[in-house]
């Protein structure tokens, strides 16, 4: 709440004008004892205002302002909920209490004002401070480092808000102030808030590298200083590096180890350093120690020939280097390094021919200083014709050395050696080459077959090749003609001679075939040849069969060819029809493949339907192998279309159901067109009543989407192909559900006469059974029903207890069943419910009273009330009705008798009246009492652990009554058990938690606060159930004990 306007519409409460004043006690003139004070408080605290008055005369009240305000009783303040006073009368004690102060409301001077002769006032101030927001630096967060360069300028500007008073904001070097480039303003905010900034110039050099630079923002209001910081870090370029460990023009050996150290001092940050081989970079890892101000890399290798007059050097550079654009700082040294050959090789052929020359080279690895060849071959110092040396790429040196070598005897091969000797390190490196010296084989021999033995096909020949002498040992290759045979051949060497063996699976191809065996080596001009033909005796592997015509029709002939394949000897042929042997004429060979023979053979057959898709078979055997050849041909005999005899040509379908049959026609042609007709129209689809798809054709495909009643018909199919037509006659019958179509208007009789009802239905099919009538809680053998699809249900000597609503039920064991409900009315004179319960009412003195009157008949029943033979008169306010119907029969009157007296106890008189008769009843109003007992207590239901008990409510004496139920074990008299009825209006109730198999003796009890009714004198026995259910045993349970 704003206080400065609420004031404006104050009403004052002089806190005097209502106190016990004691002016009989008061001495002197009234004074200030104690004066309120000037009082500074922070935002949110407790401020007391102490006024102490001696001898006082006149009211007191505080001022805000000069405004005053109070309260006449207990000096609180409405509408100030933080403000409030302090009074002790006796004690002359008014001081002002403000909780929770705050901006900018309690900023203000507040005055203790005493009225009378004279009036006394005394004012204090009361200032509230509050502590500013933390301050900030533009740009900067808070712990972060803000890097610079030396000499480079930076404006810094620090906010601390809403401070009263306004924050002193302080810059620190460390812990040290700074006080030069600083300026600083404050400006107003709401609320009596200020706002504090404050502006420095930072310019840095080396020294203040790493420093903390912070803004502090100090109040009256804070314990301490609110702060904000950064560090500071300043860049510059590192120290030039230095290397240790190599000098240049040091001599070094290949394997050495050497290890050079970059160092590079000072720099922030510290230098990044890395090592150069040949200008390309190679290491890149160093490490800096932040204590002594440097950056190391040592790199440590082992000397190789490729670092002979390497150049090695290290740069160092930084990040304030880059950003500057100044080039690395770097040193570097070069390397001498010294190494032996490591390999030789003799280039030049690997063979020669005998007494001809061969020119062979021997060449170097790389050396420093340059390595020395020499020669030997055969065990003898070999002059050689020319050294050379030339500069290596990779370091050192490469010499080269030639020679020419004659070979004069004829002899296997020549070990030539190269010897290369580096003599500065002592240390040399050998290689040799063994030449091979040429002559060729002997002639080739064939073994393991005699020519002209017959051999079988698929059986395996193998042959063997031997070939004697020949340096190098030749090359032995089997050919079968001019092709090359690879697979399947196996050669072996020995000392002077190689032995090839082939090994054939023989097939007709081999049959007259002529295979050789062809040695060659690199003396030899052509390949030495030896040949072999074999003999082979094969069965014909396939056999072609042709007919003609290829397609026949029935009663008609075809003529059958068949043909063997090449056999050698011939094959003989034999004809089967569908795997029974026929026969066939004669047979005739001619020339066949690989020098066998083929054999020709012929068969005619007269047609029939039968015949089409008969198997044929040829078969053709060579006698000697035992091998037999089949083919089988399918013969294609053209007829017409003819149905299935295993086809239905009646169905059943139910109404709405959906139906496809395919009536497909064997024929040959297969290509068969197929027409519909229903009473002989011709027809391909027809539409239901509302133009959708309902019967559709395709072919031989017959299908109703939902099948309508008159459906029902004889349709015919005809299918025709090229040869002729054939029709099929296919009668469908449409089932569809009972319905029941007509039913008797209700029917009402009167008691004694005789009701007949009648209900028909319509359905396919109509079985004798198919009307059942039904009603609930009545016994239906009172009843005579005619069967059949229209049935009457005829009750003779109708009492009121056949009214009622019957169900007539059609169900044929199609779809669903269909009901209709026949009311019978019976008209009879009023009956009134006089139970114990509704012959009495109660109520006390001064409330209403409802009497209660419940009867049943027919045709409407209307009540009236009388008392001592005068009817009540519901025009006095002291009477009112109320009649409810609640359905053709049952009826309810209630009498409500207003604010009842003693004179109003007593007997009514309740009279339920039709166009049939009267009936009374007497109901008695009394005062309100304990309820009577209920009755009519039954057991409904057992199980192994309860039992469920139903009662008929007594009267409840004018008051809610609930139930109590009591049982004890047949075992155990004397304990009973006592369980309250929930809901307590309920008249059933389960009673769990029983032992199995045992006997319960059971009552009820009703009670209201005025008492209860007692139980009954006779209790209901029962016994649980034996058996657990299987169900149950299968859960875990709880039986109570």
């Amino acid at each position: 709440m704003d206080i400065r306007n609420f004031i404006n519409t104050y009403v004052v409460f002089l806190i005097g004008l209502f106190l016990p004043w004691k002016r009989d006690f008061v001495v002197g003139q009234q004074s200030f004892a104690t004066y309120p004070e000037n009082v500074t408080v922070i935002e949110g605290g407790e401020v007391l205002l102490r006024c102490r008055i001696n001898n006082r005369q006149g009211p007191v009240q505080w001022a805000y302002d000069g405004r005053p305000f109070g309260h006449v009783i207990d000096y609180s303040l409405p509408g100030y909920p933080r403000y409030s006073m302090v009074v002790n009368d006796e004690q002359g004690q008014f001081d002002f209490r403000i909780a929770q102060a705050s901006l900018p409301e309690d900023d203000a001077k507040f005055e203790c004002q005493v009225l009378g002769n004279p009036p006394l006032r005394s004012a204090a101030l009361v200032t509230v401070i509050s502590p500013p927001e933390a301050p900030r630096i533009q740009g900067i967060t808070n712990g972060t480092v803000v890097e610079m360069s030396p000499g480079e300028s930076q404006n810094l500007t620090c906010i601390s808000n809403n401070g009263k008073p306004a924050a002193v904001l302080k810059w620190m070097r460390n812990s040290h102030q700074i006080t030069d480039n600083v300026w600083n303003e404050v400006t107003d905010v709401s609320q009596k808030r200020e706002n504090a900034k404050s502006m420095l110039m930072l310019k840095p050099n080396k020294e203040d590298n790493g420093i903390r630079v912070a803004c502090e923002a100090h109040s009256a209001a804070l314990p301490s200083p609110l702060v904000t910081a950064f560090y500071l870090s300043v860049l510059y370029a590192p120290g030039p590096p230095s290397i240790s460990g190599y000098t240049s023009g040091d001599i070094i050996r290949k394997g050495d180890r050497v290890l050079l150290i970059c160092v590079s001092y000072d720099g922030n940050p510290l230098a990044s350093l890395r090592w150069k081989k040949n200008g390309v970079p190679i290491d890149l890892s160093f490490f800096t120690l932040d204590r002594e101000r440097l950056a190391k890399n040592p790199h440590n290798f082992t000397a190789q020939p490729s670092d002979n007059n390497a150049v090695m050097r290290c740069e160092a550079h930084n990040s304030y280097m880059g950003r500057r654009g100044i080039p690395p700082l770097f040193t570097e040294v070069r390397l001498k390094v010294r190494f032996h050959p490591e390999t030789v090789k003799i280039i030049g052929k690997d063979d020669v021919s005998e007494g001809n020359a061969v020119n062979l080279t021997c060449v170097s690895s790389n050396s420093n200083p340059p390595a020395a060849i020499s020669w030997i071959a055969d065990g003898h110092k070999v002059r050689q014709q020319s050294d050379t040396q030339e500069e290596s790429t990779d370091g050192g040196y490469i010499t080269k050395s030639m020679i020419t070598l004659t070979v004069a005897e004829k002899r296997k091969n020549v070990v030539v050696y190269c010897q290369a000797v580096n003599s500065a390190l002592g240390k040399s490196t050998m290689t040799t080459k063994t030449l091979t010296v040429l002559y060729p084989p002997e002639q080739p021999t064939i073994l393991g077959y005699s020519d002209g033995t017959s051999i079988r096909a698929e059986q395996v020949q193998r042959l063997i090749c031997m070939v004697i002498d020949g340096n190098p040992l030749p090359k032995v290759s089997w050919y079968k003609g001019d092709v090359e045979q690879t697979e399947n051949v196996m050669v072996t060497n020995d000392q002077n001679a190689v032995s090839s063996q082939i090994t054939i699976l023989v097939g007709p191809s081999d049959n007259a075939a002529n295979y050789s065996c062809r040695a060659s080596n690199r003396a030899t001009k052509a390949p030495l040849v030896a040949y072999i033909s074999l003999t082979v005796h094969f069965p014909p592997y396939s056999v072609d069969v042709s007919s003609d015509p290829a397609i026949a029709t029935a009663g008609n002939s075809v003529k059958l060819l068949c043909q063997s394949a090449s056999s050698n000897p011939a094959a003989e042929i034999t004809w089967l029809r569908n795997g029974r042997l026929v026969a066939g004429s004669t047979s005739d060979t001619v020339e066949g493949l690989f020098g066998g023979e083929m054999t020709n053979s012929y068969m005619l057959i007269n047609l029939t339907e039968a015949d089409d898709q008969s198997v044929i078979t040829c078969r053709a055997k060579n006698q000697i192998l035992e091998h037999t050849a089949y083919q089988d041909v399918t013969l294609n005999v053209q007829y017409k279309p003819v149905f299935s005899a295993s086809i239905p040509t009646s169905i059943d379908v139910i109404e709405g159901a959906p139906l496809i049959v395919n009536y497909s026609a064997k024929g040959n042609p297969l290509d068969i067109t197929y027409k519909w007709k229903k009473d002989g129209d011709k027809f391909t689809e027809i539409k239901g009543g509302l133009g959708e798809d309902h019967i559709h054709t395709e072919n031989h495909v017959f299908k109703i989407f939902s099948a309508y009643k008159n459906d029902t018909g004889e349709y015919m199919l005809v299918g025709k192909n090229s040869v002729g037509s054939t029709s099929q006659s296919i009668k469908i019958n449409v089932m569809f559900p009972a319905k029941v179509i007509h039913t008797t208007a209700k029917v009402t009789v009167k008691q004694g006469e005789t009701a007949a009802l009648e209900c028909r239905c319509e359905g396919n099919p109509l079985p004798e059974t198919i009307i059942a009538w039904s009603r609930e809680n009545y016994d239906m053998s009172r009843a005579q029903i005619t069967p059949g699809d229209n049935s009457v249900l005829t009750i003779p000597d109708v009492t009121k207890d056949d009214a009622g609503m019957f169900v007539c039920n059609a169900f044929n064991g199609i779809g669903e069943h269909s009901a209709a409900h026949l009311d019978l009315v019976v008209q009879f004179r009023p009956i009134i419910d006089q139970s114990p319960r509704f012959a009495k009412s109660a109520s006390e003195n001064g409330e209403t009273a409802r009497l209660l009157c419940i009867a049943q008949g027919h045709p409407d029943v209307s009540f009236v009330w009388t008392r001592g033979g005068a009817r009540v008169n519901r025009s006095l306010e002291k009477f009112d009705m109320e009649f409810r119907k609640y359905d053709s029969t049952h009826y309810e009157s209630i009498l409500l008798v207003h604010t009842v007296t003693p004179i109003d106890y007593g007997e009514y008189t309740c009279m339920a009246q039709n166009a049939l008769g009267t009936h009374k009843t007497t109901v008695r109003l009394m005062g309100t009492s304990r309820p009577d007992p209920p009755y009519a207590v039954t057991v409904v239901e057992k199980t192994f652990n309860s039992i469920k008990l139903t009662w008929t409510a007594g009267f409840d004496g004018g008051l809610r009554q609930v139930f109590r139920v009591r049982y004890r074990q047949a075992t155990a008299p004397e304990v009973y058990h006592y369980i309250d009825v929930h809901p307590s209006n309920a008249t059933e109730f389960n009673i769990p938690g029983l032992e199995r198999n045992s006997v319960y003796q059971l009552s009820v009890m009703a009670y209201n606060k005025l008492g209860d009714s007692g139980y009954q004198t006779e209790e209901v026995t029962a016994k649980t159930a034996s058996e657990i259910p299987a169900e149950e045993e299968m859960q875990p349970s709880c039986l109570a004990t």
